[in-house]
């Protein structure tokens, strides 16, 4: 009995000593870890932001976004939630790139810009985000193709032209003006009562807005279908063909001019406009 309890206790013994350097040598101190990735996400996050010059720009002040990409898309999202405008690009390709920039051996910061200014104008009643490219170029004098996120707590009107990737409005009002090479697609619960001038030279384009909308619409779609749904509101003046659509929604004063040069031209009036998700098929 007395040999079998030494052993016993010799074995416990081991067991709590193996468990201690276990945790002492192959695990770090509790919070290391994690406090390392979040100065990695801080880091990564900082890196792709891009300083908007004479912000903030806040909740209860108007605001009209001027963006410009010549080589990507541009992403805008209105919400409350959002305490102040934000601004970031996104790298397409970075795996790529980063084996280009070893191979080349590039200085490892080459990815990460500047490469677009930001700049608010509140000299005008409604304030203006100006939001352009840097001329900023990789060694071998190519730009890769960046992509722009807008987070607004406000947007009052946009103005928006790019190439080489798709323009995506959400929760936006007032007066648009959008160029695009790639898809243009519009989705907002704030009534559109105002001019809209969306093109698209490559692919489709779709606006999903509140019954509360209206506007003179003309929609056209040469390669494609042109259509206005809706179970709200009249519509009179209509004339519809496979690529045309024209007539006068909820008699608005307002121009409403659509074209898909390659693809289909939709207007949708839609209950919470903001969570449909449309089809350019």
């Amino acid at each position: 009995m007395m040999r079998t309890r030494s052993l016993s206790v010799i074995l416990t013994g081991v067991m709590i000593a193996t468990t201690a350097m276990t945790a002492g040598c192959g695990a770090p101190p509790p919070g290391k870890r994690k406090g390392g990735i979040r100065a990695r996400m801080v880091l990564w996050d900082r890196e792709r932001t891009v300083p908007i010059e004479n912000g903030p720009i806040t909740l209860g002040r108007f605001l009209g976004v001027d963006a410009t990409n010549n080589a990507g898309g541009i992403y805008v999202e209105v919400h409350e939630r959002y305490d102040e405008a934000k601004v970031r690009f996104r790298v397409r390709h970075m795996p790529l790139l980063r084996r280009l920039a070893n191979a080349e051996g590039w200085d490892e910061d080459v990815l990460r810009g500047p490469w677009f200014k930001a700049e608010y104008d509140h000299s005008s009643q409604t304030g203006v985000l100006t939001i352009r490219p840097t001329d900023r170029t990789l060694p071998d004098g190519s730009r890769p193709l960046l992509d722009v996120f807008i987070y607004t707590p406000v947007c009052d009107g946009a103005t928006i032209e790019n190439t080489h990737g798709d323009v995506e409005l959400v929760g936006v009002r007032g007066e648009l003006d959008v160029l695009s090479t790639g898809r243009v697609e519009i989705r907002t619960d704030d009534p559109l009562v105002e001019n809209l001038n969306l093109r698209s030279t490559g692919d489709g384009v779709v606006v999903v807005a509140p019954p509360e909308s209206s506007g003179i619409m003309l929609i056209t779609a040469p390669q494609g279908r042109a259509t206005f749904t809706s179970r709200y509101g009249t519509a009179r003046s209509v004339t519809s063909e496979r690529s045309r659509w024209n007539g006068v929604w909820n008699d608005g004063p307002n121009t409403v001019t659509m074209q898909a040069d390659n693809g289909h031209a939709r207007y949708m009036v839609k209950e919470n406009a903001e969570l449909y998700t449309p089809t350019f098929q």
